[in-house]
């Protein structure tokens, strides 16, 4: 039976995998509602955090409070630490 630790480093892996093709989904299913690379960035936060649906029944980022914020927390995230 593998350690602990062997069996936690390979459940992270899996789960960093996971994710991985699950924004690589978001990214392909909405594509068509951003016109540039810096839109689909914004449809796909929106995508995951909202669910992929909304952003296709708003045709883009959709209007609820929460998933805007989402948005632009993680854009200037992205902006100001990578």
């Amino acid at each position: 039976m593998p350690s602990t630790t062997a069996s936690a480093t390979a459940v992270t892996h899996d789960a960093i995998a996971a994710q991985a093709r699950y924004l690589s989904e978001l990214r392909t299913r909405l594509a068509k509602y951003a016109s540039n690379e810096d839109q689909l960035q914004d449809v796909v936060l929106a995508g995951y955090n909202a669910g992929p649906g909304s952003v296709e029944k708003y045709g883009g980022v959709p209007p609820f409070p929460e998933t805007q914020n989402y948005v632009k927390t993680i854009r200037e995230l992205a902006d100001t630490k990578y």
